[in-house]
C-alpha cells in the first residue's frame, strides 16, 4: 500500500461489535498462541484497574475503547472485524491507548497485520481480535471467526510523513 491514505482506505474495514468483557483468571497468565504483547509495563494501569482506555483506531472518528478506562483488571474483551474487500487477506489495525477518545491525546501501540485472513467476499470473512490487560502488560489475539484458528499478526513500521501532512 503506498502512502498514509491507502492505509486509512482499507482500515475502515468495519468494527462491527463489542462482545463481552470478562475477568481472566491470575493463573492464565502466560501469552496464548498467536498473542502479541503490545506493553510489559503499561503507564495506563494503576492500582489492579486500567487508568486509560485501550481500543483501535476506526477510520478517522479516533479511539474506538475495547479494554474501558476504570476496567478491573485481569480482563479482556473482543472486537469483531470483516473484510471490506473480496478476497482481503490481511487487516490493518491501529492500536490506541488513552485517556479519551481523542487520538491527540492518546498514544499509539503500533500499527498491526493481521495475516491469513481467509480470502472470501467483501464482508463475509470474519476476525475476532482480542485485547487483554493483566499484570501490567497489553496483549493482542486474532483468531478466525469461523474456525477459532489464531492468525499471525506482525507489526508494521511507521511510515514517513510526507510534506505537508
Amino acid at each position: 500500500m503506498a502512502g498514509r491514505g491507502a492505509w486509512t482506505a482499507v482500515a475502515t474495514i468495519g468494527l462491527l461489535a463489542w462482545v463481552g468483557a470478562w475477568p481472566v483468571a491470575a493463573e492464565d497468565s502466560e501469552t496464548r498462541p498467536g498473542e502479541v504483547v503490545l506493553e510489559t509495563e503499561s503507564p495506563g494501569w494503576s492500582e489492579g484497574k486500567l487508568t486509560q482506555h485501550v481500543g483501535f483506531r476506526v477510520g478517522e472518528s479516533g479511539l474506538a475503547p475495547i479494554l474501558r478506562q476504570g476496567t478491573r483488571c485481569p480482563c479482556e474483551r473482543r472486537a469483531d472485524f470483516s473484510t471490506a474487500l473480496a478476497r482481503q487477506t490481511e487487516i490493518p489495525l491501529q492500536v490506541w491507548r488513552g485517556p479519551s477518545r481523542d487520538l491527540g491525546d492518546a498514544a499509539l501501540l503500533g500499527e498491526w497485520l493481521v495475516r491469513e485472513v481467509p480470502a472470501k467476499p467483501a464482508g463475509e470473512a470474519l476476525v475476532h481480535v482480542t485485547l487483554r490487560a493483566e499484570g501490567g502488560r497489553i496483549t493482542l489475539l486474532a483468531t478466525d471467526g469461523e474456525s477459532g484458528r489464531p492468525l499471525p499478526i506482525t507489526r508494521v513500521e511507521p511510515r514517513a510523513a510526507s510534506p505537508g501532512r
